[in-house]
């Protein structure tokens, strides 16, 4: 889902007059739509028309999904159901983290800092309840002993690797728009081009970023402590700064941390964890 940026600055500078006005226009067409969603959670996604044109737009699948926000909610009742008849606490309490997040993206007045139907908006929502569960992870982590933690060691690297890899599909994108900019001779349309993926980039960066520093904050257990380390002294900062640096030492390390580096062109740096997968598939 192609979601709009409400970064009219940034277009404005990077694209000019022209860039800015059809960033305006584009957020007024979305607005003006009436929403076919019945869940108050998918109504910004629901007014989002589905293209197969410009995949880059949008960071990994989950952007490509019209009901992201009701399925974790459905998953979260799921998950306090299950822990309290099987007496897990850990799914209650991250089931309920789950359910807070999304109560307040109807009800918190942060939400309203952030234009609706905008890429913005949908990047903040995910740091809102990404930080809610592992806050609650901090809060009951001395409640679930050492085998909790393992598990939750293994969820941080997780989010990181995933983190990483489509932090270098964004930057891999920009450059891409930039390279076909020069070819159509700097034309409005492609201006536009770069300015709208350089202001998605921004805001999947400033994402980025943020979960990556919150994830150091809450002091949680990590499996790998080298990709720690990479994130915390090559990621952080480059992310909330907007640098394409980044790309070449996401690229540089995609080896030994087993990152699936998606390139845009058709052209793929293929971890060894993708590899064995894809014998899985095709093994006879």
């Amino acid at each position: 889902i192609p979601f709009p940026t409400c970064n009219l600055s940034l277009l404005s500078e990077l694209g000019g007059d022209y860039s800015r006005l059809k960033g305006e226009e584009t957020l007024l067409s979305m607005h003006s739509r009436v929403c076919p969603s019945s869940n108050v959670l998918d109504r910004d996604a629901a007014v989002i028309p589905c293209q197969n044109e410009n995949y880059f737009d949008t960071a990994c699948g989950l952007h490509t999904s019209k009901n992201i926000w009701s399925f974790c909610q459905n998953c979260a009742f799921l998950m306090t159901e299950l822990g309290t008849t099987h007496n897990a606490s850990q799914i209650t309490f991250i089931g309920n983290a789950i359910l807070h997040a999304c109560d307040e993206f109807v009800s918190s007045d942060k939400m309203e800092l952030l234009r609706p139907m905008s890429v913005e908006r949908e990047c903040f929502k995910r740091v809102m309840v990404i930080e809610s569960i592992l806050s609650a992870i901090e809060v009951n982590r001395d409640l679930e002993g050492d085998t909790m933690m393992q598990q939750v060691a293994t969820i941080t690297d997780s989010i990181t690797t995933k983190i990483l890899e489509n932090l270098f599909s964004v930057t891999e994108a920009s450059l891409y728009h930039e390279a076909q900019s020069k070819i159509s001779q700097g034309s409005r349309k492609s201006q536009f081009m770069i300015a709208k993926t350089c202001a998605f980039q921004k805001a999947y960066s400033e994402l980025s970023g943020s979960l990556l520093a919150i994830l150091l904050r809450k002091n949680l257990p990590w499996k790998n402590k080298q990709l720690l380390i990479f994130a915390r002294d090559r990621i952080i900062v480059g992310s909330l700064t907007r640098s394409l640096d980044i790309r070449s030492a996401i690229e540089v390390e995609a080896r030994r941390f087993d990152l699936y580096t998606r390139k845009f062109l058709s052209t793929y740096t293929i971890s060894s964890r993708v590899v064995e997968k894809m014998n899985d598939d095709f093994r006879i």
